[in-house]
């Protein structure tokens, strides 16, 4: 099951977002990321947090439409975002998008909502962060992983190792080849690759990274 996971970060209305939403058969959002689907004219299935930012109208209009309030168990230890994350793939979701994990002034928030990507607790779940036109998933290469993005020529793909390296790095359908690679965290040697037609990507062999998709034409294939 498709589920898409709301956040209370900025939420752009673009084409890509609005797909995943179509496909979805389960929409959670986590607190204020109710108030980013309303401005879509959307309303969640679930809400879940304290509702600590979130008017009271807005609240009663959410009761009102019929959406699910779930309290959070437990504010101090979970965030919302893992609160609700964990609820749709209690709920039967083994694919997850998750969007609204770019705040505009907290760059703790932005790192930990794409750190939800590697978190054990959500391992048997294909979690892919949209972002704009951007999306983003998270690679484990434990004997081999691989990712294929759909796009257009001259597309911006990236490698962002999360482990100390990664290695047996191959590029598929990509302008700047690699080939059996070693890339190393922190160097930015992965980023800023390019597609060379309309669809290419990544094969590793051991290690931890996001792997990154830039619709720079901002359209779907």
């Amino acid at each position: 099951m498709k589920a898409v996971v709301v956040l209370a970060g900025e939420v752009e209305d673009t084409a890509l977002l609005r797909r995943h939403l179509e496909a979805a058969e389960l929409v959670v959002a986590a607190d204020g990321g109710a108030a980013r689907l309303r401005a879509l004219g959307l309303w969640p299935d679930v809400l879940v947090g304290d509702l600590d930012s979130l008017p009271a109208e807005l609240q009663a209009e959410l009761r009102s439409q019929g959406v699910e309030l779930a309290p959070h168990p437990n504010p101090q230890q979970q965030t919302d975002g893992m609160v609700a994350l964990r609820l749709a793939q209690a709920r039967g979701a083994d694919e997850v998008v998750l969007a609204g994990a770019r705040g505009a002034d907290r760059l703790d928030h932005v790192l930990a909502n794409l750190l939800y990507l590697a978190a054990a607790a959500l391992r048997e779940v294909r979690i892919t962060v949209v972002s704009d036109w951007s999306e983003g998933v998270l690679l484990r290469g434990e004997g081999m992983a691989s990712v294929r993005f759909r796009g257009a020529p001259g597309d911006y793909v990236s490698l962002v190792p999360i482990s100390d390296e990664l290695r047996g790095v191959d590029t598929q359908g990509l302008r700047y080849p690699l080939r059996q690679a070693t890339l190393e965290r922190g160097t930015g040697t992965g980023v800023s690759n390019e597609l060379a037609g309309e669809e290419g990507g990544f094969d590793i062999e051991a290690g931890v990274t996001f792997a990154f998709h830039h619709f720079r034409q901002r359209r779907l294939p």
